[in-house]
């Protein structure tokens, strides 16, 4: 008769790691304090592939986040390189937060309202970003490469909370160059008596060797003993981090703020993102939603990018006017073609004409209509005013809210929107 396994860590590896699956990632840490057997079997390949493939295979491929060594070496003493599937699950936890889509700061080059969205989606071997440029009401954007979160790449984001993140660039070192040996290295290839052990061997040995933790315990050491020498490089070079070079440090952080996307359901068919064209101000984008804070429920629309987002500028109740509208209310919906046609004079073009970043894509015939307000004179919240506005639906993909300024014939101004969220 076969002899049962007499405890658990008797049993193959195989099966040890499927029950180990069933505790999840979280647990792991409170395994590997019961005995060194434990914590050697948290720590086994076999079972950190399993994880990540479980996790994230249907988003990426998971095996080309692998890499055969540390490879190039980051200024920043903490990233390494995942050469195990312990880092690669570390990279590929962070990264899943970093897809979606985001709006980045007005700083330096992005000084152009239209390169404000910034969105990052899984690809099979890394996470990529890119600039969304919205140039038509018809064409879908232009994207452009921004960054690539990867195994090689050097981008780094650092989450202050669910919606803002720092992305940090790190500088990497030059093929060929040798980063510049920190005096814990030194000290820790002094401390172990091997013919093998070196500096560079030190600075690259895989997480919970004995030279790895070596390395951490001088690294500790020669810190406290340098912490006033710290002090005082920083107050006289601010940014440079101590044991490092200016040319060493990370480029300045981007700010990102993560854009929330209202999903259209039944009942809230308007949900969603949409894009406008303010004329000279460009094309902006708008988050619409419901709202159900007041006394009767209603849709409202908030600036994504811009002068002066997260800013609201139209809100309308949700109960559509009854029909048949009165002559009033016909007479505004009369007036659409007429502004449109305005608006192309302004621009120099003739009725009908114009490029394709004024036209709207189906129908532009008015289907139902919102008693609402708007918001003018959005650069300057001190000189806003709301008035009175009407909420146009075309179809499900098209809407248009009219500003009521008086006189009315003369002072009206509409916004046509476009849905987008098939676009990000």
């Amino acid at each position: 008769m076969e002899e049962l396994p007499s405890s658990f860590l008797s049993l193959p590896d195989a099966v040890c790691d499927e029950v180990l699956l069933q505790l999840g990632q979280q647990d792991f840490g409170k395994v590997a304090l019961v005995c060194r057997q434990l914590r050697e079997a948290v720590n086994r390949n076999s079972l950190w592939v399993q994880l990540c493939q479980r996790t994230w295979a249907s988003n990426t491929s998971v095996h080309n986040w692998l890499v055969d060594s540390p490879g190039t070496i980051f200024h920043d003493r903490a990233r390494v390189r995942p050469v195990d599937f312990r880092g690669v699950y570390k990279l590929l936890e962070l990264g899943s937060d970093l897809v979606g889509l985001w709006r980045a700061d007005r700083a330096g080059p992005l000084s152009n309202i239209n390169n404000q969205l910034l969105a990052f989606s899984w690809q099979q071997d890394c996470i990529q970003g890119h600039w969304l440029c919205f140039e038509s009401m018809i064409l879908p954007a232009d994207r452009s490469k921004a960054y690539t979160l990867s195994s090689a790449g050097t981008i780094f984001p650092e989450f202050l909370s669910s919606r803002d993140c720092i992305l940090k660039e790190w500088a990497a070192a030059s093929p060929g160059q040798r980063s510049r040996q920190t005096s814990a290295e030194a000290a820790a290839a002094v401390a172990i008596p091997s013919i093998n052990a070196s500096a560079d061997l030190l600075g690259s040995s895989p997480e919970g060797s004995f030279e790895s933790e070596m390395l951490k315990f001088m690294q500790a050491s020669v810190a406290s003993k340098k912490a006033r020498k710290r002090s005082f490089n920083r107050s006289s070079s601010p940014g440079v981090p101590a044991g490092g070079s200016p040319s060493s440090r990370p480029a300045a952080g981007r700010h990102l703020s993560r854009i929330h996307r209202p999903l259209a359901t039944r009942q809230h068919p308007l949900s969603g993102l949409w894009k406008g064209d303010l004329g000279r101000e460009g094309i902006h984008v708008f988050s619409v939603s419901s709202d159900f804070s007041g006394p009767a429920a209603r849709i409202s629309a908030v600036q994504i990018t811009g002068p002066m987002p997260d800013q609201p500028i139209w809100m309308a109740l949700a109960a559509p006017l009854p029909e048949p509208w009165t002559d009033s209310e016909a007479a505004y919906v009369d007036m659409r073609a007429r502004l449109v046609d305005d608006e192309l004079s302004h621009m120099g073009f003739e009725t009908g004409a114009g490029p394709l970043r004024y036209h709207l894509p189906g129908n532009t015939q008015v289907q139902r209509c919102f008693e609402g307000k708007g918001l003018l004179s959005r650069r300057s919240v001190t000189r806003s005013r709301w008035v009175d506005g009407r909420l146009w639906v075309y179809d499900r993909d098209t809407i248009g809210f009219l500003w009521l300024e008086e006189p009315v014939q003369w002072a009206a101004v509409l916004l046509d929107m476009v849905r987008i969220d098939a676009e990000m």
